[in-house]
């Protein structure tokens, strides 16, 4: 059978949707948003003039190729439970990781930068494989 038609597409717009609210959440001044903009050399003045759309439009964008690629992740495992979307949710955050590792020796920032960014990753995913397992 072909996996695209075999996808739970309601658990992928769950999944959409906690990866958006986790986002948002997580890169807000008011949790790591301040100290990522600093570390990334943009100061109030600079966070406040970015289009908030074009970002706002941009993570909807990666929010849903990440949680279709992860289902796609959790069908091709065989993935038939919560415990096992959070299991491979966790993989695709470790490779996520690493790669953003070694981005991090090259670019010299904060090892803040890193953690923050990676961060997210490292909770978000799981959460969206829980959903996605959990529906599978």
């Amino acid at each position: 059978m072909d996996v695209i038609s075999e996808l739970n597409y309601i658990a992928i717009f769950f999944a959409v949707l906690i990866g958006q609210s986790l986002e948002l959440l997580w890169f807000s001044r008011g949790l790591f948003g301040y100290f990522w903009a600093k570390d990334i050399g943009l100061g109030a003045e600079g966070v406040a003039s970015r289009d908030k759309k074009y970002g706002f439009l941009t993570g909807l964008f990666l929010s849903i190729c990440t949680s279709f690629l992860l289902s796609i992740l959790i069908h091709a495992e065989h993935g038939t439970s919560a415990f096992e979307g959070v299991l491979l949710g966790l993989l695709a955050a470790a490779f996520v990781a690493v790669a953003q590792a070694i981005n991090f020796v090259y670019e010299t920032r904060p090892i803040r930068f890193y953690l923050i960014s990676v961060g997210y990753c490292l909770v978000a995913y799981p959460l969206m494989g829980l959903v996605l397992g959990y529906w599978m």
